[in-house]
């Protein structure tokens, strides 16, 4: 009876005076196991070390360079139609954005060229090198 009652849940609000009922307890779900990929990896175990002749034959696939061609092509392709999709910059947006990365990186080396001059100059007033 402790184990159902510690696995319960209580619906609805809790104040110290007025415990809920035990009608008003649910019980808790937890989620199911995965033994769908445990059994196939145990089976797969059990397989190649039943049978080392059926893993030789699995991992010597012939290869078919038809097969390797198309799939290939297909690739490039479908790679080709995804490049048509790009929204390209044109010449003038490019040269602006470089210009606002330059202006950014020269903003972010003057304030670090600042910080560490200043942090210099205390660290020699305080040692008096």
């Amino acid at each position: 009876m402790g184990r159902e009652i510690m696995n319960m849940v209580k619906l609805g609000k809790d104040n110290d005076k007025s415990p809920l009922p035990a009608n008003k307890l649910v019980p808790l779900k937890r989620p199911k196991e995965n033994r769908g990929t445990e059994e196939a990896a145990s089976k797969a175990l059990k397989t190649a070390k039943t049978s080392p002749a059926r893993a030789k034959e699995a991992s010597k696939k012939k290869f078919d360079l038809q097969a390797s061609i198309t799939k290939t092509r297909e690739f490039l392709l479908s790679v080709w139609q995804e490049l048509k999709k790009v929204h390209w910059p044109t010449r003038r947006e490019v040269l602006i954005y470089t210009g606002v990365v330059l202006a950014a990186v020269g903003l972010v080396t003057l304030i670090i060229w600042l910080a560490d001059s200043i942090f210099s100059q205390i660290l020699r007033f305080i040692l008096k090198v």
